[in-house]
């Protein structure tokens, strides 16, 4: 898993920690529904999202370590929620970084038996990512994205 190591660091400047569990929204005394990572989702979109990347940074590295794939499907479902918010017109590095984590989850699941289907997701996501960084002639995360866009494409064949 040296591609995950690698790579989780392309986002690690952007990522940041969320820091504790934010007051409660309308002060009503019930409790808001929470997400998954213990954020009220109305708390404000940019942390949601922020939070929501981590989540699925933490969970693909818990799953790289184990034969399962639970902790890969829900770190592709807190990354897709983080892209819910983290659109590629407001924050396209951001955004990047998170299709990259999308891309590296997903050719995880694929190489655990998630075949084409797996597969063609981090294709599209690499893809997209790399639209990003030829945009903004970023040599460094080009190079990485078409390396891991090579070993998604060797699988789907």
């Amino acid at each position: 898993m040296g591609d995950h190591a690698e790579q989780s660091r392309i986002g690690a400047a952007d990522a940041g920690r969320a820091k504790g569990r934010p007051p409660h929204p309308g002060g009503s005394g019930r409790r808001a529904s929470l997400g998954p990572s213990g954020i009220h989702p109305r708390t404000g979109p940019q942390q949601w999202s922020k939070v929501q990347n981590n989540l699925g940074n933490a969970l693909l590295s818990l799953g790289g370590l184990e034969t399962g794939t639970a902790n890969l499907k829900q770190a592709l479902a807190a990354l897709k929620s983080s892209l819910e918010e983290r659109s590629r017109e407001a924050s396209p590095y951001q955004w990047a970084n998170t299709q990259v984590l999308v891309g590296l989850t997903s050719l995880t699941l694929a190489h655990r038996g998630g075949g084409r289907k797996a597969a063609g997701e981090a294709i599209r996501a690499f893809e997209a990512a790399l639209g990003v960084y030829q945009e903004a002639n970023s040599k460094q995360n080009m190079a990485k994205v078409e390396s891991l866009l090579a070993k998604a494409r060797a699988l789907k064949r």
